[in-house]
């Protein structure tokens, strides 16, 4: 199931994200960028902007499985990323789709 994030998924999200930097990113980055990049620590007010951009989640069983969020301002996918267990089974595709879908809405 697709939603919008809630303020008490911020731990979670930021934990996949640094999940997916060293699981799913590593082939694509030298690895001393890629744990500097996954050990950053989590932006102050990360929650407030979840919510500003309207964050969505990919949630299954309770479990959270992808999120990403678009900035209708800058015209920019910001972020998108999928927990390493779910690698190719379409949650992605899931999240980009509605992405797609919002970003259309907004009139980008």
């Amino acid at each position: 199931m697709i939603r919008f994030a809630q303020t008490s998924d911020t731990g979670k999200v930021w934990q996949l994200r640094t999940d997916a930097i060293l699981s799913l990113c590593v082939p694509d980055y030298p690895i001393e960028i890629a744990e500097k990049w996954a050990n950053s620590s989590m932006p102050q007010e990360f929650d407030k902007v979840l919510l500003k951009l309207k964050a969505i989640v990919f949630e299954q069983d309770s479990n959270l499985l992808g999120f990403g969020f678009i900035d209708v301002e800058t015209a920019c996918l910001e972020s998108l990323f999928v927990a390493p267990e779910s690698s190719g089974k379409g949650v992605g595709k899931a999240i980009a789709t509605e992405l797609e879908r919002q970003a259309i809405a907004s009139g980008l």
